[in-house]
């Protein structure tokens, strides 16, 4: 009786979504198909880490519109609607047999779903905690993240079974599957996302245009260096010296560090000053970055991209939940998809300048430098910012 009319079932609306949640997070496996890509299309680096790029900026596209999808349907049919984008995408990468297949596939509409289905597991989990919305949000964030792991050990079986087009084939039932239960979950929660929850104790209230600019600069450079990782992860350790498991296994690792800085910076987004830990995570990154960059051994490129992806996994925790402080929680969806076109541009930027840089020194030395040296400025972005008190 005393839940919010809004939300009967919070239990099965944040089960709801941490299922979509993990489906999509499979996203940032991409790496796993880096070389077979390579191969089957006699492409270069450059022109495969576009079809990851791509799909980010698509995700973008779809986070920033999302809020006004969540004005006018129920989360169910959302996630529906995800589950047949999902499977049409990766069907449409899997059956062409041109680069360009994979591109419209994988990049467009794969990438369109799962920004939409990504934006509503946040918002899902925000409407049934709202006074413990740090930690839950960062438990979506983070199951995100294990999606990658797991999908990365999954990938290189279907790989190995049936080949490239048959992997993608594989995915798509699998991520259905799930999506489906999600949707089924959502259903039976009977949540809405059009108005805010009563039980939240945020006020929508509007932030100075100014504060909008500084936490898109900084969660721009903050994230530049971890999707540039996540993005290359298999190929970073073969470019260390590493086998094709050990590939693998860098991409278990920097999805780990990143779902388990998911949890604690959800955590601590809860008790600790905002904007100490926005200022302090990306020195982290810079730490794991310049590693990768001196580093000739596979063990310690490993261990290196697990401390690259766990600030990451906290950086991208800790601004949805400043979203929903500083608008409250049905503004700051579209507060937060204003900002997240920042992790879009990231997402173009980061894959593709360490694809462009191997390509012409054989090396990804000059990327990570660069990118920790934008790392900086994520730091800057925030300790500059104007004063602003998140409720």
């Amino acid at each position: 009786m005393g839940e919010d009319r809004h939300i009967r079932s919070p239990r099965l609306a944040f089960v709801a979504a941490l299922l979509l949640s993990a489906s999509l997070g499979t996203i940032h496996a991409f790496s796993v198909l880096i070389e077979p890509l390579e191969s089957s299309y006699q492409a270069n680096r450059g022109a495969v880490s576009f079809i990851y790029s791509l799909a980010l900026v698509s995700l973008t596209v779809a986070v920033l519109l999302s809020h006004r999808v969540f004005e006018r349907c129920s989360p169910a049919a959302i996630i529906l609607t995800v589950a047949g984008g999902v499977s049409f995408g990766l069907l449409t990468a899997g059956m062409g047999d041109t680069l360009f297949s994979a591109i419209l596939g994988y990049g467009l509409i794969f990438g369109f779903a799962n920004g939409l289905g990504y934006a509503l597991a946040l918002q899902l989990a925000g409407h049934a905690y709202p006074d413990r919305r740090g930690i839950f949000m960062g438990a979506v964030t983070a199951i995100y993240a294990l999606g990658a792991l797991l999908q990365a050990q999954f990938l290189q079986t279907f790989l190995d079974a049936f080949g490239l087009g048959g992997a993608f084939y594989a995915w798509a039932i699998s991520l259905v599957l799930f999506i489906i239960m999600a949707a089924a979950a959502a259903r039976k929660s009977a949540i809405g996302l059009s108005k805010e929850p009563a039980k939240s104790r945020v006020a929508a209230k509007p932030l100075a245009k100014a504060h909008l600019a500084w936490l898109w600069t900084g969660y721009f450079t903050g994230c530049t260096a971890g999707l540039m990782a996540i993005g290359h992860a298999a190929a970073l350790v073969s470019a260390a010296g590493g086998s094709a498991a050990l590939a693998a296994l860098g991409i278990v690792i920097i999805s780990l560090g990143n779902g388990v800085a998911g949890l604690l910076a959800g955590y601590g987004a809860d008790r600790f000053s905002l904007r100490l830990l926005m200022a302090t995570l990306p020195v982290i990154s810079i730490v794991g970055l310049l590693a990768l960059a001196v580093v000739d051994d596979p063990a310690a490129a490993i261990v290196a991209l697990g401390v690259v992806g766990f600030a990451y996994g906290a950086i991208i925790s800790i601004y949805p939940v400043a979203a929903s402080r500083f608008f409250g929680l049905a503004a700051g969806a579209k507060a937060y998809g204003i900002i997240f076109t920042a992790w879009g541009v990231a997402g173009m930027v980061g894959p593709l300048m360490a694809g462009h840089f191997y390509d012409s020194s054989g090396s990804y030395a000059l990327a990570l430098y660069l990118a920790a040296g934008i790392a900086v400025l994520s730091s800057l972005a925030i300790v500059f910012m104007p004063k602003v008190n998140p409720t």
